[in-house]
């Protein structure tokens, strides 16, 4: 089995987990366009605007989205907490 760096891990992570969100990545520039991420977050629900904020906070290396893990479980879909349990159970820094 070929071991997968942090960023390729994020990137197959996120490709799974919101589609959407990993568009906005330019990943030959390791950057994301916050503009289209503000896009998103305008139009998300609840549970994707947590979903998006721990994301970014994965990518960051820190909370910097307020990401609140209660107010997640409680609006957060079964295939949005399943991502983030998948990240909990081995997180990665990309």
């Amino acid at each position: 089995m070929i071991a997968l760096n942090a960023e390729t891990r994020f990137q197959l992570w996120l490709e799974e987990a919101y589609p959407a969100l990993y568009t906005t990545f330019d990943w030959s520039k390791n950057c994301y366009c916050k503009m289209d991420v503000d896009k998103l977050l305008d139009y998300a629900d609840d549970g994707t605007s947590a979903f998006i904020r721990f994301a970014l906070g994965v990518w960051h290396h820190e909370n910097k989205f307020e990401f609140d893990v209660i107010e997640a479980a409680s609006v957060m879909s079964e295939k949005q907490c399943n991502a983030v349990i998948t990240w909990l159970r081995d997180p990665f820094w990309p």
